[in-house]
């Protein structure tokens, strides 16, 4: 059921406050994705603001789409102009995963926000000392996707995430996106993380017979 004006002021505080904590002071176009649970096909609406000129308003109408039953998803980080494309990324002042595991390898870089997103899945974030090429960015992102052993399809810089505060109506629950660990202490220098982070793995250079596949009728 949709909650009072208190819960949606509440909602957007929270949105708000964790845009501020992997933004930092940058500017850019803030992107905020809207999908229906009405809807047959995976289609997100995309709806950008000025940050942090604009984000009140924005975070007031994400809070506003939760509240009335909407998966809303925010950009892992700012762009420069629409659409959310990688050609359009700004820098990028966090690195983030998809994890499906609670443990992370010992010598893994300890996240600086941790966000419960759905049962059994949480998103990470490791705050930057700087912002650093979009480029640079995906490619550490990738390095560190694989050494935690995350979801590889999350690293990539058109990743949008859900923000605390907001619902997850995937579940007949709908469980409440939170943060569950956040320590501002943690911060990472991107030249160190280079430095840390495996390879990703070598590519084999051969080629597979390529076979046409039969004809299916959908």
């Amino acid at each position: 059921m949709p909650q009072s004006s208190t819960c949606i002021e509440t909602m957007r505080v929270k949105i708000k406050s964790h845009l501020q904590i992997i933004y930092g002071e940058s500017e850019g176009r803030l992107l905020i994705s809207f999908k229906k649970r009405n809807r047959a096909k995976q289609h997100y609406e995309q709806h950008f603001y000025d940050w942090p000129e604009e984000a009140d308003r924005a975070t007031q109408y994400a809070a506003e789409q939760a509240n009335n039953g909407t998966d809303v998803y925010t950009g892992a980080h700012l762009f420069r102009t629409e659409p959310g494309t990688k050609e359009n990324a700004l820098p990028l002042t966090t690195l983030w995963a998809d994890i499906d595991h609670d443990e992370l390898p010992v010598d893994a870089p300890r996240p600086t926000l941790i966000v419960a997103s759905s049962p059994g899945r949480w998103q990470a974030h490791w705050k930057l000392d700087e912002p650093i090429d979009p480029g640079e960015g995906e490619l550490l992102n990738k390095r560190l996707t694989h050494m935690i052993k995350a979801d590889p399809s999350g690293s990539d810089l058109t990743q949008v995430l859900r923000p605390p505060g907001t619902r997850n109506y995937k579940y007949p629950k709908t469980p409440i996106v939170e943060v569950v660990e956040h320590d501002p202490t943690r911060i990472y220098d991107a030249a160190q993380l280079d430095k840390l982070l495996p390879p990703l793995p070598t590519i084999a250079s051969h080629q597979p017979t390529q076979i046409t596949p039969p004809s299916v009728m959908s």
